[in-house]
């Protein structure tokens, strides 16, 4: 993945911390409405990337 993705992306996260994720998909929603498709392939790699950084949730049930 290409560097230039990853720090945009860990610049969205330390920006945003959890809501990071929320901000980069409504971001990569209002490109493709926009009909920017080059904004759209950058943002939609952040959010992909963004899902790694992520923390995970936890489910609801815990196998011993």
């Amino acid at each position: 993945m290409d560097a230039t993705i990853w720090s945009g992306a860990y610049a969205v996260h330390r920006q945003y911390g959890d809501k990071s994720l929320g901000i980069a998909r409504m971001r990569v929603a209002a490109l493709l409405a926009e009909g920017d498709r080059a904004g759209h392939d950058i943002w939609y790699e952040i959010y992909r990337t963004l899902t790694i950084l992520a923390p995970r949730k936890k489910s609801g049930t815990t196998l011993h």
